[in-house]
């Protein structure tokens, strides 16, 4: 799960309605990453180990340096595990803020581009359609 530091209340009931109601087992850096090991080798480690990328997309995340280190670097694995059987996939959680195209890069555009796109607010309720929804997108072996 990549996202913003200003995003992780809605990052952490995603994961916690996936992994509780969905049976989906979700890293998150707080809580999987290996201690005394620096950011940049747990980040390629989680997301090589990883089947499916899943970045909760805002304003935040454009400008940050490490969700974008791990979009990146998502970005790379999944371009190199396409040639593997189960490829892994980028799957954006765009937020419903105020995101400006104009500050998005290119290999972000071509994601929201997908239909691997879901487009949520943080509210209780559309949180909990937006969960059913990356629940489906996680399970298709795309």
């Amino acid at each position: 799960m990549s996202y913003d530091e200003e995003d992780r209340d809605v990052a952490l009931r995603l994961t916690e309605m996936l992994e509780t109601k969905k049976q989906k087992k979700c890293c998150l850096p707080e809580r999987d990453f290996m201690p005394g090991t620096n950011m940049f080798d747990n980040v390629i480690n989680a997301v090589h180990v990883s089947r499916k990328v899943v970045c909760i997309m805002s304003e935040n995340y454009m400008i940050s340096y490490w969700p974008m280190f791990e979009f990146q670097i998502g970005q790379m694995d999944a371009m190199h595990s396409s040639y593997r059987k189960n490829k892994k996939v980028f799957i954006a959680v765009l937020l419903r803020r105020s995101l400006r195209v104009e500050t998005m890069q290119p290999a972000i555009l071509g994601v929201l581009e997908s239909d691997c796109c879901i487009a949520c607010n943080s509210d209780e309720n559309i949180l909990f359609v937006c969960s059913e929804k990356l629940d489906n997108l996680l399970q298709l072996d795309m």
